[in-house]
């Protein structure tokens, strides 16, 4: 990595330095560094590992354990500590491993005394696990703003929770379905303010009629849901819907005035309505629309064929696949469209409780697809863009380490915010990546 014609700093200038980082953290657990004039001159055994690097680590320019288009930025933040400037700095970057592959890096650095000069002393930490944990979770949310409720994603974990509870136990459980009656009247005549009043006020006469183990989530708009564990009847889930009716009745303040609304709900049991998701909520939702239809402020029992009648059921959507999605070659849009027949899929296996090997089968699946998929993106680069294989090869790798990662304990995580991760995960990758390279390709008569 040297030129030669360049002036390397002597390794032993940087002793103080060394002893400096000696005096503040003993050990070789945290992966440490010394930098002189930009050219990374010592590395502890840590640092060493995070790299891949042989110790004792050789003398070379720091910027060249980031990749490309890191570099200039890493070289200023380095020459910014160095002249003084900052008394510390904290930036991350993408590592560049000697294997190729890439990892999220955070570094934390000081001057620090190296012989006649001054040094940066510094410790670098992998924070791509981390980092990958942080996007995976904050891609959606589970709570809606506005009620402090369960919003519909994590209704959707909490109904997949109850079916397994119920599948392990041999228990039952209730599910109702409500839509507020005269709510789009309030809308209308008071302005959305007043309705943000009204469903907040509804948000807490439900958890108030319901019981201290129940799920109450709002769906969205004028729409909750209620999941009611250890109910065995449709009397007991008549009790809860009764009061949750009742509750609702009630005249609501708003703006010096009063409003009155109803809710109609719809109850539907498992396993009596409904032996898997999708039955169970359009059971739910038909036994909706009837106690709306037999007069509203009320609520209805499905019936055994609810369940399998063809009313939209509030249920989860996975990847919707179109035409948009595609980018004009081939190949790559029939690769691309497996990968999202695999997603959907997966949400399947886990929507249904299918056993574990069945769910880490399809994933396994989805993996396997995937990272065809890269290599013949890899091949058609190699053969027709090689200005841009390099970078697709570090996101390419990146993307599947993504991937792997998310599919260890699949079946363990929340179903939700899986589903919605990899639909991201995929058209990001179709967008942001894929779309530009179909571009290039096309300019070279390659469909």
């Amino acid at each position: 990595m040297t030129n030669q014609a360049e002036v390397v700093p002597d390794p032993s200038s940087t002793s103080d330095a060394v002893k400096a980082l000696g005096t503040l953290l003993r050990g070789d657990l945290l992966p440490l560094c010394i930098v002189r004039d930009g050219w990374l001159v010592y590395g502890n055994g840590a640092f060493s590992r995070t790299f891949a690097l042989p110790t004792p680590t050789a003398v070379f320019r720091f910027t060249d354990l980031a990749v490309e288009e890191d570099r200039p930025a890493v070289a200023e933040q380095l020459a910014a500590l160095a002249r003084g400037e900052k008394a510390t700095a904290r930036f991350g970057f993408h590592g560049l491993l000697p294997d190729g592959a890439v990892r999220a890096v955070e570094f934390f650095g000081a001057p620090a005394p190296a012989g006649d000069g001054v040094a940066i002393a510094g410790m670098v930490q992998d924070v791509t696990e981390r980092q990958r944990a942080q996007s995976q979770l904050s891609s959606l949310a589970f709570v809606d703003a506005l009620t402090g409720l369960p919003n519909r994603a994590q209704f959707l974990d909490r109904l997949r929770d109850a079916f397994v509870a119920a599948q392990a136990a041999g228990t039952r459980f209730a599910l109702l379905v409500g839509d507020l009656d005269g709510f789009k009247e309030v809308n209308d005549r008071q302005g959305h303010d007043a309705g943000d009043v009204v469903l907040q006020v509804v948000a807490r006469r439900l958890r108030g009629a319901a019981r201290a183990n129940d799920t109450i989530a709002r769906l969205g708009g004028d729409e909750f849901a209620l999941i009611l564990p250890s109910i065995g009847t449709p009397e007991h889930a008549a009790l809860v819907a009764g009061r949750v009716v009742r509750a609702v009745s009630e005249p609501i303040a708003v703006d010096g005035g009063s409003v009155s609304l109803g809710i109609s709900l719809g109850v539907a049991l498992h396993p009596a309505h409904g032996a898997d998701m999708d039955r169970l909520l359009r059971a739910a939702d038909t036994a909706m629309y009837a106690a709306k239809h037999g007069g509203k402020s009320r609520y209805a029992i499905a019936s055994a064929a609810d369940g399998d009648g063809q009313g939209e059921a509030v249920a989860l959507r996975f990847v919707e696949w179109s035409d948009t999605a595609t980018i004009g070659v081939e190949l790559i849009d029939t690769q691309h469209r497996r990968m999202a027949e695999l997603i959907n899929a997966l949400g399947e296996d886990l929507k249904s409780i299918q056993p574990r090997e069945r769910v880490q089968a399809t994933m396994n699946d989805l993996v396997r697809c995937t990272r065809e998929h890269f290599a013949a993106e890899e091949r058609l680069l190699e053969a027709h863009a090689s200005d841009q294989l390099e970078r697709h090869r570090r996101s390419h790798r990146r993307l599947l380490e993504d991937l792997e990662s998310l599919g260890s304990g699949v079946d363990e995580q929340s179903m939700a915010l899986t589903m919605r991760y990899l639909q991201d995960w995929l058209f990001v990758h179709i967008e942001a990546a894929d779309r530009p390279l179909a571009e290039a390709l096309n300019a070279r008569g390659i469909r």
